[in-house]
């Protein structure tokens, strides 16, 4: 049976040995990505983690019936599949996540990339080129970022004064010289595939790159007063 397989895999003292390296190994990969921050290591962290699933589906035999006396077949088949298609799942998470949700979303909100040459001054002040600035039509007041595009919202236009919307825009470049998209995407991913990520708390990493992003607009504008005001009417307008 697949219980008495399981049993053997933690019992054999090579597999075992494996399996405790490789987590362990997982663990102070996770608790370095939580002390700097650097995105590679929540990566690492994943890789060591599934390495002794990968282990197990090899050494499943294929004695073990999918049901007994009804299939002939043996569960390996299916065990490996299973087991195989956890790292495809994470791969196309990556691709589909980072590069097709976007899409989906300035499609869904009938974005339109502006030639702004305000923007780009703003953008040249904090010290980034080549960066593309969208506006989504709607009039909740949303301002995001993620590569190396800036979108914010007709409404976020429409509820500030223009150095208020500077202080929102400088937060989100912000967030573009400090790769913020690929970190809080890759911190999501992980809470989804690793039960290190999702149970231990993740959100100081999160909160800490939004302070970072907070004193960026705070130091390019000379005061944080901007951004502040910003986020009253943010709050405001979402509370009615």
């Amino acid at each position: 049976m697949l219980i008495d397989t399981i049993i053997a895999f933690f019992t054999n003292s090579l597999h075992l040995s494996v399996l405790i390296a490789f987590w362990a190994f997982a663990l102070i990969s996770f608790l370095y990505w939580r002390e700097n921050g650097k995105t590679r290591w929540l990566y690492v962290h994943l890789a060591f983690l599934l390495v002794p699933l990968l282990d197990f589906a090899i050494a499943v035999p294929c004695q073990i019936p999918f049901i007994q006396g009804l299939l002939s077949f043996c569960s390996v088949i299916i065990t490996r599949t299973v087991i195989f298609a956890i790292p495809i799942a994470l791969l196309l998470a990556v691709v589909l996540g980072y590069h097709a949700a976007p899409i989906m979303y300035k499609r869904v909100h009938r974005a339109k990339e502006v030639s702004s040459e305000r923007f780009q001054k703003l953008a040249r002040t904090a010290g980034l080129s080549r960066i593309r600035f969208w506006a989504l039509d709607t009039a909740k007041p949303i301002a995001f970022s993620f590569g190396r595009n800036v979108l914010m919202s007709v409404g976020m236009f429409e509820l500030l004064d223009r150095k208020e919307q500077d202080a929102v825009l400088l937060h989100e470049l912000g967030h573009v010289k400090n790769k913020s998209s690929i970190a809080k995407f890759s911190t999501a991913l992980a809470r989804f595939f690793s039960p290190v990520a999702y149970f231990a708390s993740v959100s100081e990493r999160v909160n800490a790159e939004e302070r970072s992003a907070d004193a960026f607009a705070a130091r390019i504008q000379g005061t944080a007063k901007y951004l502040n005001a910003a986020k009253r009417k943010i709050d405001a307008f979402n509370r009615l």
